[in-house]
């Protein structure tokens, strides 16, 4: 297993302090997911 990068490591501490499910229902109907 590699090292996990910087920016791995700050998006896996983001995760878990972020309510993403919230985020992305206010962000979707201007961001469609691809």
């Amino acid at each position: 297993k590699r090292k996990q990068t910087r920016r791995e490591r700050f998006l896996a501490e983001m995760d878990q302090v972020v309510p993403w499910t919230g985020l992305l229902g206010l962000i979707e109907p201007f961001y469609p997911p691809a």
